[in-house]
């Protein structure tokens, strides 16, 4: 595609400069003229990718979520022979770039970005949408305020559509099926490609290299990921822990959830597990709900949602997989909400995302629009 710097798309978007270029297209920084600021325009290259790229925008459309990056609209210039998306122009770095500057990242910038990028992917996910293509390369930060942003939706699918089409070095096992049919977009592949994601900004590596696409693939199906203090003996064996669950072959024995998976990374971050566990068995008391007149018993965590895999599960439609979860810290017991839909109630406050609060005797938390419970300590 010839170079479009200086263009004006549709009377409106000033094409100002080439700012990268990808498989599918070219993104270009171009001044918006009827909303006075700078924008990013996506350029398709090739009309095999009109698809991906209408896929991408459909994508979009339907997450709003500041982790992600915001979309506006797809056009097409009829002049330049183009079609083009907008989205807001986020004035940072990838990590791809900054890998190649610094070869890998700390433990705890690595558990920050991680904690953006969860949030993005859990809102995403409980739309139903996989990114699918889950790299350093396609996480931004922000130099405002340096937080993570999410892009690159071109080949983000409904879960548990077909396979076709990603990064091959952070595509999961199971994208590689010989049966069609078994070959399915899932959250646990978005999973298997955070874990490399995280393997590769720890450690400035890729678990799997082959050398040709056939040995690549044949190493994501086959064979284990090489240990990763071996690179960075600093990591807390804990967070090798973790990846190496997200890196699992099989996927169901990966995280249930991208919150899950982060819940577990953070345990580990200043180096070691917490050893810390109440010394007297803590309990919430179910008041309304499914689990009226319950006892259910909080030791170091309760993670509480729909999906199975929660110490608490609740089936409600108005609670999230992985709503909630209660964890015990430096002699305290919090309560995070993870992002959920309806929201986490205490004391007839809404919790902030992902931000904790302290629990007191007597608090009263609710769940989704049905289930109430009671914390109490004894």
């Amino acid at each position: 595609m010839n170079d479009l710097e200086h263009t004006i798309l549709a009377d409106q978007y000033f094409l100002k400069k080439l700012a990268g270029k990808g498989g599918m297209g070219q993104v270009y920084q171009a001044w918006d003229r009827k909303r006075s600021t700078y924008m990013a325009v996506k350029i398709i290259s090739e009309r095999r990718f009109v698809e991906s790229f209408f896929r991408e925008a459909e994508a979009l459309i339907g997450l709003a979520h500041p982790n992600i990056i915001r979309f506006y609209e797809v056009g097409k210039d009829e002049k330049a022979g183009v079609i083009f998306i907008v989205m807001d122009w986020v004035d940072g770095k990838d990590l791809q770039s900054e890998l190649g500057k610094r070869n890998s990242l700390g433990v705890g910038e690595v558990a920050h970005i991680f904690g953006c990028v969860q949030k993005a992917l859990h809102y995403a996910h409980e739309r139903n949408v996989c990114h699918c293509d889950i790299k350093p390369g396609n996480i931004l930060i922000k130099n405002s305020d340096n937080q993570a942003i999410l892009g690159d939706f071109g080949l983000a699918h409904a879960a548990h559509d077909q396979g076709g089409g990603g990064t091959l070095p952070f595509m999961a096992p199971e994208l590689f099926n010989p049966n069609e049919k078994y070959r399915k977009y899932s959250i646990s592949s978005d999973i298997y490609a955070l874990g490399i994601t995280l393997y590769q900004l720890l450690s400035g590596r890729l678990p799997f290299v082959g050398g040709t696409q056939e040995r690549l693939i044949q190493e994501h199906r086959g064979k284990a990921p090489p240990p990763l203090q071996r690179f960075n003996p600093k990591i807390p064996s804990g967070i090798v822990s973790v990846i190496e669950k997200a890196l699992a072959k099989d996927p169901h024995h990966r995280q249930g959830s991208v919150t899950e998976m982060f819940v577990e990374f953070s345990k580990y971050v200043s180096g070691e597990k917490q050893k810390d566990v109440p010394p007297h068995a803590s309990y919430f008391y179910g008041v309304a709900g499914e689990k009226s007149r319950y006892r259910i018993k909080i030791s170091g965590q309760l993670t509480i949602g729909r999906s199975k895999k929660n110490q608490l599960r609740l089936k409600h439609p108005s609670v999230s997989r992985y709503h909630a979860v209660i964890v015990w810290q430096q002699d305290i017991f919090f309560i995070r909400d993870n992002g959920s839909s309806v929201g986490t109630y205490l004391n007839g406050h809404r919790l902030q995302p992902n931000k904790k609060e302290k629990l007191r005797h007597g608090d009263k938390v609710k769940i989704g629009i049905s289930d109430m419970f009671e914390f109490r300590e004894r």
